[in-house]
């Protein structure tokens, strides 16, 4: 995978729809109060956003409270599972949540594979 400097004339790249809704993602990345751990930059000339991982955006930022049909991926942390459920009735579901952690010694693997 290529992220930096030239990332918008790598060609294996897919391109969003036209330069608005490219503004419209990158717009995501301000503000989020996360921390971009992978990619972040985008050239709407071009229509090409690196692909771009945000750990634990606010809360409150867009980027957490929205779906992104973009190659931005959100991670959000949690150390107790049952903030996690909380998290989730909180608010609208999501269209997929992925869980990465040790499955084996989870006492909530019944839960999570029902």
């Amino acid at each position: 995978m290529f992220t930096g400097e030239y990332a918008s004339e790598v060609k294996s790249y897919g391109k969003i729809i036209n330069s608005f809704h490219t503004n419209w993602i990158l717009g995501y990345l301000k503000n989020h109060g996360g921390k971009v751990i992978l990619g972040g930059k985008g050239d709407p000339d071009t229509c090409k956003i690196e692909p771009t991982i945000v750990l634990n955006p606010s809360k409150d930022s867009e980027l957490y409270n929205n779906e992104v049909f973009g190659p931005i991926l959100k991670v959000t942390t949690f150390k107790v599972f049952d903030d996690v459920i909380t998290e989730m009735n909180r608010r609208e579901k999501p269209l997929v949540i992925y869980y990465f952690g040790n499955a084996r010694k989870n006492p909530n693997k019944d839960w999570m594979e029902s």
